[in-house]
C-alpha cells in the first residue's frame, strides 16, 4: 500500500531532492507496519538508514494528508508529542522517515488505533 506520489520533471528535483524509496525494511520499525493498537504509540523508531546525518519525520492520516512534521532529529527514535497523540484516538495513520545525507526516505508504513 503505497499512497506517496513523486513526480520530477526532465533536470528539476522534488521536494528536498531526488529521492530513493526503500523497501522491505517493515522488521525494523516500531510500530510495525499494519500493527492494530489500542491507543497511539509513545514513539517510532526505525533502523539507521546509511550515511544519514538526520532524520526528519511525517504522519498521515488515512486520507494521506499531513498530519504532522518533526523537527530535524539525529536518533533512530522519535517520541510524539502529547497533542499529536491526543488528536490520533481512532483511525489508520501513515509515517515515512526522510534521511538527511542520503536522500533516502523509507515508508510509508501505517498502524491503526482502535481503542
Amino acid at each position: 500500500m503505497y499512497f506517496f506520489k513523486f513526480r520530477q520533471a526532465v533536470g528539476q528535483s522534488v521536494g528536498l531532492g531526488s529521492v530513493a524509496i526503500v523497501h522491505g525494511v517493515e522488521a525494523a520499525v516500531q510500530p510495525h507496519s499494519g500493527d492494530r493498537l489500542r491507543a497511539p504509540p509513545l514513539q517510532l523508531a526505525w533502523a539507521p538508514i546509511g550515511k544519514a546525518t538526520a532524520y526528519r519525520v511525517e504522519i498521515f492520516d488515512e486520507r494521506a494528508e499531513s498530519v504532522w512534521r518533526s523537527e530535524r532529529v539525529e536518533a533512530t527514535t522519535l517520541e510524539l508529542p502529547a497533542e499529536l497523540r491526543a488528536r490520533m484516538v481512532r483511525g489508520t495513520f501513515l509515517w515515512r522517515v526522510r534521511a538527511e545525507g542520503s536522500e533516502i526516505e523509507i515508508g510509508p508504513f501505517f498502524f491503526r488505533v482502535e481503542p
